[in-house]
């Protein structure tokens, strides 16, 4: 597809047609000042801030949609989402721009038939456990003492929140808490925990990386403090938690309209090459287009595969970008024909140590459960992947029956989704292995002028959604100061 001119929106609010300077672009050397690759919510956010500064900017997209991992199947009844599922209140610069936007929100039900948050089925080595008393005295509970009457993610949790060092959400890229840069593994080793419980707390439904090995306990401790942070940020006039109506892939769909400049699906770069005086990237149909600058948004597996040909590159950056890798994360939907549950009014969402992960069933349009949604994570996801499409739903099926025999004829297979297998995309969120933060976290959000780096991996202080806004926000600064913009 051709790069499409998008017309000026009229009817901006104030705070965006006010802050908007009359003036010349920075080089009439180049078709652009600024070319941002990805139109994620980092993309598009450093896009609206460029140009309230009067500088030429175009937006390239590998895809055919804007949204990156913001992504609302309509298709399903209620419009389910497939990437960032819910929105904090605490999310300060996303509320900023949904208000401005004047987008619709609500609170999802939480109509979970038997299930009020502290108890569910779980379902461990082919046995039902069905509650925090069965759970207790069960043979497949592995902890001692106080552990064994928390669930296996309660003492994750547990763990992380009494022994984390942080105080403030920029400490974990601090060089004073490196030596916490260590594997989780590494860490419940030392405070006592067995292989056996290791596993269960964080290798079969990891929340991070792969298994409790492949990830650094620094991130675990980063995510509890901004948790902290983000009840403190709370805006008291919201839900705590909620979704876009209609989606909310609509939120990246109405920044896109915000554009003045360019904005090109169907883009894929291959190569960016240049120097202070400027960059030329070339896409895989061989087009090219210069620009005085080159902002970075798209995921890092991404960005290691376009070639970079850079006078201030070094080999520590090229290292970064193709070292630091994602969450994993294997998602399918399942028809809910019957209410299942009814038979022995047993709890309707499920944890299993099984492919599947955990099970939930959500809502439709009507705010009754319509879905059973099946997430596996980890090592879980890996092996779902290496699957075809069919047989990993076939595979799920088979197994759902398997642990809950109630839900044979009572489900029906419908879709599957796999951040891993989309293109460009890789995984769902950072996930820092061991002395990667130490080796890499600054590398990885620090400008390489005239290419400045962001997305959800290179926030400082935030996470998700609101991290890929905070990234695309420092990035526009960078380019600003670096152009002499002002």
């Amino acid at each position: 597809m051709g790069i499409k001119r998008r017309n000026f929106i009229k009817g901006l609010s104030g705070s965006v047609v006010g802050s908007l300077l009359k003036i010349n672009p920075v080089s009439a050397k180049n078709n652009y000042d600024v070319a941002i690759i990805g139109a994620g919510l980092a993309g598009l956010n450093a896009a609206i801030l460029l140009e309230k500064f009067g500088l030429k900017v175009i937006v390239l997209e590998a895809n055919s949609r804007v949204g990156g991992k913001l992504l609302s199947e309509k298709n399903l009844d209620g419009t389910q989402e497939i990437g960032g599922t819910s929105i904090g209140s605490g999310y300060t610069r996303l509320n900023r721009i949904i208000d401005e936007l004047n987008l619709d929100y609500y609170v999802p039900s939480t109509n979970s038939p038997y299930f009020d948050n502290r108890s569910l089925l779980i379902s461990i080595k082919g046995s039902s456990i069905l509650s925090r008393s069965d759970w207790i005295n069960s043979e497949h509970n592995p902890f001692k003492d106080e552990w064994r009457e928390k669930y296996p993610w309660e003492s994750l949790r547990a763990f992380i929140n009494n022994s984390n060092p942080l105080e403030s959400v920029n400490d974990w890229y601090n060089p004073n808490f490196y030596q916490h840069d260590i594997s989780l593994y590494e860490a419940l080793s030392k405070f006592g925990f067995n292989k056996e419980q290791i596993t269960m707390m964080s290798g079969i439904n990891p929340a991070h990386g792969d298994n409790a090995k492949s990830i650094s306990v620094l991130q675990h401790y980063f995510s509890s403090t901004w948790v902290k942070n983000q009840r403190l940020k709370m805006d008291p006039n919201k839900p705590p938690i909620f979704q876009i109506v209609g989606g909310n892939d609509r939120i990246p769909k109405r920044m896109s309209k915000l554009l003045r400049g360019d904005l090109a699906l169907d883009y894929t770069v291959k190569l960016i090459e240049g120097n202070k005086n400027g960059v030329t990237l070339t896409n895989v149909a061989g087009k090219k287009l210069t620009a005085s600058t080159v902002v970075s948004t798209i995921p890092l597996n991404a960005l290691s595969k376009i070639e970079i040909r850079l006078d201030g590159i070094r080999k520590h950056n090229v290292d970064a970008i193709k070292s630091v890798g994602y969450s994993k994360v294997y998602l399918s939907f399942f028809k809910i024909n019957n209410a299942y549950w009814e038979d022995g009014n047993l709890p309707s969402s499920m944890w299993t140590d099984t492919d599947l992960g955990r099970v939930f069933t959500v809502p439709g349009g009507n705010g009754t459960p319509a879905y059973l949604k099946t997430w596996a994570t980890g090592n879980a996801a890996s092996k779902l992947d290496a699957m075809d499409q069919d047989l990993a739903l076939r595979n799920i099926h088979k197994k759902l029956i398997n642990v809950r025999p109630s839900l044979r004829g009572n489900i029906q297979p419908i879709s599957s989704w796999s951040w891993q297998k989309e293109e460009g995309a890789g995984g769902t969120y950072v996930a820092w292995q061991p002395n990667q933060i130490k080796k890499y976290s600054n590398t990885i959000s620090g400008p390489i002028p005239p290419l400045f780096l962001a997305g959800e991996y290179s926030a400082k202080t935030d996470r998700g959604m609101e991290g890929a806004m905070e990234s695309g926000e420092r990035a526009a600064n960078e380019v600003i100061h670096y152009l002499g913009v002002s």
